[in-house]
């Protein structure tokens, strides 16, 4: 048995909430602005949840479709770059059609619900060629990211372009887009000029001219009318972000392929996984590119563990962070330049730019999507309580060694009596083992909470979670639980709170307050009685892998339940608003849902959609049930009764047969040919080519 001790009573740190100048306001009355630990929206805190995606990347009949996976994995904000090489590839000629086109993309943004954050360079980087500076400016002769008035002149001219793209869509104007980012490392980093690899080797340089040349872009851009609440600058690296001019947004990448652009021959481990308190008192801690994935670099290639991102979110939001923002968080391909050029940089792939995101290049909801939504549900349903709560650390443990997975890597958020622990057992390029028999001492005021009360937890390798003490639940006090809390529904006249268990953890439940008369036992629920104080305890645990139910009434008459899923079955957790009323389904195939509120023009009595992969047959399990509904020709929907109180749906679709003839080509090629209409009724065909070598190439005829 092991048991760890943190003191919240004891010295509580105090965070200075001041409010910033950054703040606006829409046509309609709502508002957004900062103070120094967290966002606010409409006056209220916001714990924001931002998601990189490219629209350039992107073919445009997939934007909806790909913001709408983004908004139903827990994303608000999507941030994209404007690269500018993407949009004049010859001085003075701008294109903004097709996969270029800003305004169209900001406009699905705003269908589908959701705000906008345009990294408006003029520099870049996002691995495009010569970090999205076009290649005309290579033989300019001027001094690039400076405040040469030259230089200065032709960003004032893209600029005008993009606020021209802008107009209307601002918050201000009630439109999506609440900010902006000016530069990208500025003084920090630079990338390689395509056009000389080989020969010069030469780089675009980091920069110049420190925080002045920040201040001057942003002078340009509202001279451009682009008027928006938030102005951010990337700070890692000592990189300009002249606050509180702009907001200093943060990141970390447990994968760092650029390391070996130099010497190095093995990956070292990375602080990444360590808690730490990063409120520094005057800007909130937030970050706009956390490591949602990674591209394979030629000379650094790997396979991304989900657990990586998932685990990273943790340790972010345990540190302070109330904005969480992943890069990316949708993947793309890179589109074609003029002339022929690609517009990647040499060290990764020339098209595509999957990297290996929660969601990728063609649209495929990974794992980490599914495990990253249900700690944005967490964060954002409960943000009215998270985002005041302070970071508090065991003593020592930021000088940790992120090679050493021997001591328990845990903190907590708290404010008051209650808040959440959370732990962390996965580390990057360094082995791990499982801890048997935890136990955590937490000190609040008035008293020392044990959890759990008798005996100890499973913390298994490469697990990260979030346990609640105190929680208020519905009126009453949940003393701890060892399982995540994920969202709550009213359903039945009563708040149902849905909780999973981390894998190899038992789910336990603590009762201690005498509001509560009792508790009973639904599905799957062992109860215990113990109280040596005399006073009233209840301990409530679920049993078995299939949702559990149990009820705690109050004193006065109220109820709640709380429903305990598995971590399987929470992986295919998706929240939905169906005819004003609120639903949880549990699907291993991606929902997609309308926005809250949103009433489907054509009249649809249902407004959500199943992508299925595969030929079936799907099951689908809803809690409630879901009124009256038909599946779409030609699949089949059937109730098929219940499961643990949600209601079991059979989903069965047509064969669907997707041929192609293959002719070989030699030892190291193939010739494949599709049929010109292989299967109108799917929605996309994926190719899946497996080999072994260094470099693949693909041709669609000459191309």
């Amino acid at each position: 048995m092991v048991v760890e001790s943190l003191d919240i009573a004891g010295g509580a740190p105090t965070k200075a909430v001041s409010p910033l100048r950054m703040r606006g306001a829409s046509p309609s009355g709502g508002t957004i602005g900062a103070n120094s630990y967290f966002l606010e929206k409409d006056g209220a805190p916001w714990f924001a949840v931002s998601g990189e995606l490219h629209y350039s990347r992107l073919d445009p009949r997939d934007w909806r479709d790909a913001l709408a996976k983004m908004r139903m994995c827990g994303v608000e904000i999507v941030s994209t770059y404007v690269f500018w090489n993407h949009h004049e590839a010859a001085r003075g000629d701008f294109d903004w059609s097709g996969r270029r086109d800003l305004r169209a993309f900001l406009r699905a943004c705003s269908e589908e619900g959701l705000c906008a954050i345009a990294r408006i360079g003029p520099w870049c980087h996002g691995e495009a060629r010569n970090g999205g500076f076009p290649d005309w400016l290579y033989g300019s002769g001027l001094r690039l990211r400076s405040n040469d008035s030259k230089y200065l002149e032709l960003v004032a001219g893209l600029y005008r372009e993009i606020g021209a793209q802008l107009r209307g869509l601002l918050y201000k104007d009630g439109g999506p887009v609440i900010g902006c980012q000016l530069e990208n490392e500025h003084m920090h980093a630079g990338a390689p000029w395509e056009a000389t690899l080989g020969a010069g080797d030469e780089w675009v340089d980091s920069g110049g001219d420190g925080e002045a040349h920040i201040l001057e872009l942003k002078r340009l851009a509202l001279e451009a009318g682009i008027d928006v609440p938030l102005y951010t600058c990337t700070a890692w690296g000592g990189a300009s972000a002249p606050f509180p001019e702009v907001l200093p947004l943060w990141g970390g990448y447990s994968f760092q392929p650029w390391l070996f652009y130099g010497d190095a021959k093995e990956h070292p481990a990375t602080p990444e996984y360590i808690f730490r308190d990063k409120h520094g008192g005057f800007a909130p801690y937030a970050c706009c590119e956390m490591g949602g994935g990674m591209a394979c670099f030629y000379g650094y290639r790997f396979r991304l563990p989900p657990a990586a991102v998932e685990a990273m979110a943790v340790v972010k939001a345990a540190s302070g962070c109330n904005l969480l923002g992943y890069y990316m968080f949708h993947g793309g391909t890179n589109p074609r330049g003029r002339a022929g050029a690609f517009l990647n940089e040499h060290a990764v792939p020339r098209l595509s730019y999957d990297y290996q995101a929660a969601i990728g290049e063609f649209g495929q909801v990974r794992e980490h999507a599914k495990a990253l939504s249900l700690l944005h549900r967490l964060f954002r349903d409960f943000e009215d309580r998270f985002c005041p709560t302070t970071t508090f650390l065991p003593a020592g443990a930021e000088a940790l060694d992120p090679r050493d997975s021997r001591p328990t890597r845990f903190a907590a958020r708290a404010s008051g009596r209650s808040g959440f622990l959370f732990l962390c057992n996965y580390q990057d390029h360094a082995a791990t083992e499982g801890h048997e028999g935890l136990a955590f001492e937490i000190r609040l005021p008035g008293e020392t909470l044990r959890v759990p009360r008798l005996g100890g937890i499973r913390l298994a390798r490469d697990v990260a979670c979030v346990l609640p003490f105190h929680f208020d639940l519905g009126g009453v006090d949940l003393a701890y639980a060892t399982a995540q809390p994920i969202t709550s529904i009213d359903a039945g006249g009563e708040r149902v709170f849905f909780f999973y268990a981390p894998e190899g953890m038992g789910a336990e439940y603590r009762f201690e307050d005498p509001r509560v008369d009792r508790v009973e036992a639904l599905e799957g629920v062992l109860l215990a009685d113990e109280d040596p104080r005399g006073g009233f305890a209840r301990t409530a645990s679920a049993i078995g892998a299939a949702p559990s139910w149990f009820r705690v009434l109050g004193a006065d008459g109220s109820s709640r339940s709380i429903c305990t899923l598995s971590r399987a079955d929470a992986l295919r957790f998706w929240k939905v608003e169906l005819r004003g009323r609120e639903h949880i389904l549990l699907s291993d195939q991606p929902v997609l849902a309308d926005p809250p509120g949103h009433t489907p023009a054509d009249g649809r009595a249902l407004s959500f959609r199943l992508e299925c992969s595969g030929p079936g047959p799907f099951e689908l399990l809803a809690f409630p049930a879901l009124p009256a509904c038909a599946a779409i020709e030609p699949a089949k929907l059937a109730s098929a009764g219940e499961i643990r109180l949600f209601s079991r749906y059979a989903i069965e679709l047509p064969p669907c047969e997707l041929a192609f003839d293959l002719e070989r080509r030699g030892e190291l090629g193939a010739f494949l040919r599709f049929p010109s209409a292989v299967a109108p009724e799917c929605k996309r065909a994926i190719l899946r080519v497996e080999y072994e070598g260094d470099v693949g190439g693909a041709y669609v005829g000459d191309e």
